[in-house]
């Protein structure tokens, strides 16, 4: 560790709470989570209408280390172990005098996959709990004075659908919340599969899982908040951001059959720097994220991200349809194509729709300008993941 005076260093905290959907905020507001509406409501920004670029957790977090879409960085298959190539925010910040440190209970966030690259200190947190990540960011901050860029993953929230959950969350919940027997397949880490043609993703809404994940937030509120605290006794001037990689399919009652239904895609993004970055409810894509910082910063931006009118969410799986969703402030559009076409280059869809953006089981008239547009550019999309798969399969 080489210190170096206080007044000349940048503290970054990026905190990853796993599965962690807007759609709770939406439902309960954020008294939900107290502590950290009152930490960042000053100097902060709420993107409430922020959507991840895949539906799972490996390509999701890739595309926010990147800054790319999964059709770029190709880091979806589940087991292949592929190691990411291209520069992350941790390459870059690192190159830019930041110490670079990660500790993350998420289990797809390993070395295997390459998510280590960038880091000066990497902890595989595997197994342990939000309190001991805290510690240790706690430990890091408090040890070393240079800037430093720390990724925090937190995934005791992801855990509400276990069998095996937090006392304090046993405590707060009614009995009837752990009849499991009443449960279907939560789906927080792997993509839909639906083997019961009869099933639609509505059959998974259960509000038992809605209340346990309210009280599970409440409760990574108050953990939160040690945190918070110690960093604004730290430097006032710190960058935090805290936003998840995907939502969930059973917090709301949903009526079409679209694996990137807003349920999925839908998080949680806050972020708080000195520059009084304002919020917008404008369709927001996660992958802003590392050039955001280092707009931030004022450093050379490698990343360049161009700003959309829309956020575009992709699905690629091995030997699974292919889906793209693309949301403007009024509007949703979902392209669907089979993996055979995708690989013959035939970018037809087997069905693509327009719905309203609140209203995504009514689908509207494909005569629409706005049907047209979309469609263009998911055919785009579509036509580079094609040049980036034919190698492969």
């Amino acid at each position: 560790f080489i210190n170096s005076r206080k007044e000349n260093n940048k503290l970054i905290v990026h905190i990853l709470v796993d599965a962690l959907a807007q759609h709770l905020i939406d439902i309960y507001g954020w008294d939900i989570m107290p502590n950290t509406y009152n930490f960042f409501k000053d100097n902060g920004a709420f993107f409430e209408n922020a959507y991840s670029q895949s539906e799972w957790t490996l390509p999701s977090i890739t595309s926010l280390f990147t800054g790319e879409y999964t059709n770029k960085h190709l880091i979806f298959h589940p087991r292949d172990q592929k190691k990411i190539k291209l520069p992350t925010l941790a390459d870059e910040l690192s190159k830019n005098g930041f110490y670079t440190f990660s500790c993350s209970a998420i289990r797809l966030v390993n070395p295997f996959n390459g998510f280590d690259k960038g880091f000066d200190r990497f902890i595989n947190a595997n197994g342990k709990d939000d309190n001991f990540i805290i510690n240790q960011a706690i430990e890091q901050i408090d040890s070393y004075s240079g800037s430093q860029y720390l990724f925090l993953g937190l995934f005791d929230f992801h855990d509400y659908n276990d069998s095996v959950i937090g006392i304090s969350n046993q405590y707060k919940s009614n009995l009837i919340d752990f009849d499991y027997s009443m449960h279907t397949n939560s789906l927080v880490d792997m993509p839909y599969k639906n083997n019961n043609k009869n099933k639609s993703k509505s059959s998974l809404f259960n509000q038992a899982r809605v209340n346990r994940a309210k009280n599970a937030l409440i409760q990574l509120d108050k953990k939160l908040n040690r945190l918070f605290k110690f960093i604004e006794d730290h430097d006032m001037k710190s960058i935090v951001i805290v936003n998840a990689d995907h939502g969930v399919h059973s917090l709301k009652k949903i009526n079409n059959e679209r694996l990137l239904s807003s349920n999925r895609q839908k998080v949680v993004f806050l972020y708080k720097d000195n520059n009084l970055t304002k919020g917008t409810d404008d369709p927001k894509e996660i992958i802003e994220l590392p050039s955001m910082l280092f707009n931030t910063l004022g450093l050379d931006n490698p990343f360049k991200y161009e700003k959309k009118d829309y956020a575009l969410s992709e699905s690629i799986y091995p030997n699974r349809h292919y889906e793209i969703s693309i949301r403007t402030k009024k509007h949703v559009f979902f392209y669907f194509l089979s993996w055979d076409k995708l690989l013959k280059n035939n970018l037809q869809p087997c069905f693509s729709s327009i719905s309203l953006l609140n209203d995504e089981s009514n689908i509207l008239n494909n005569k629409l300008p706005e049907f047209k547009r979309l469609s263009l550019i998911a055919l785009k999309h579509a036509s580079l993941t094609f040049k980036s798969l034919k190698n492969q399969f």
